[in-house]
């Protein structure tokens, strides 16, 4: 069994915290991470495997663009101005660019009478965004008005793979040579003639 890296399931990064993005709008973040898998495969009795993917990071064009529409001011703006502040507070780098990708090639091998299994996995930042707008009103309070919230899929720059290795099973067919290892077991039958 290929266990997830260095933690299981969803963390809290950033507890829902009040944040300034200009003199009339303002978010409360908050946001989770986990990894996700990306690559999942396995190979036996000497088979080599290759294969060539994609990797992605940053926010998808897609999605920035239905966010902007939403909130009204540029996402890639707005999480920029944020992720300073954000990442004063948790000393940590977060990504807020719009997705790039590189290709890349695995290639694993099993053992001859064995099987190897292999997965990959990426760090994900889940960001949920309240965003308010400050309307000023003549001679009465301000009003908060507050938008519609928003999750935003940000793929970190944190890979991390998972390896396994076993040296024999069954299916390869592989005999299993027995070695005498110099101890000798002595049966004694007594009985009669």
């Amino acid at each position: 069994m290929i266990t997830k890296p260095t933690f299981e399931g969803t963390k809290e990064v950033f507890p829902l915290t009040r944040l300034d993005i200009d003199d009339k709008t303002y978010c409360d973040v908050s946001i989770l991470q986990f990894w996700e898998s990306i690559y999942r495969s396995d190979c036996s009795c000497g088979v080599e495997k290759s294969r060539t993917y994609k990797r992605k990071w940053g926010f998808s064009k897609q999605e920035s663009v239905n966010i902007e529409g939403e909130l009204g001011f540029s996402l890639n703006f707005g999480l920029a101005s944020l992720s300073p502040k954000i990442a004063a507070k948790t000393n940590k780098t977060l990504t807020t660019s719009i997705e790039e990708e590189s290709e890349d090639m695995v290639k694993f091998k099993a053992p001859d009478c064995g099987k190897h299994e292999i997965a990959m996995y990426q760090l994900i930042s889940r960001w949920h965004i309240e965003p308010y707008k400050i309307k000023k009103r003549f001679l009465r309070k301000m009003q908060h008005l507050k938008l519609n919230s928003l999750d935003c899929k940000i793929r970190e720059l944190e890979w991390t793979d998972s390896n396994k290795v076993y040296d024999i099973i069954p299916n390869c067919n592989c005999k299993v040579e027995s070695k005498y290892n110099g101890n000798a077991t002595l049966a004694i039958n007594s009985g009669g003639r």
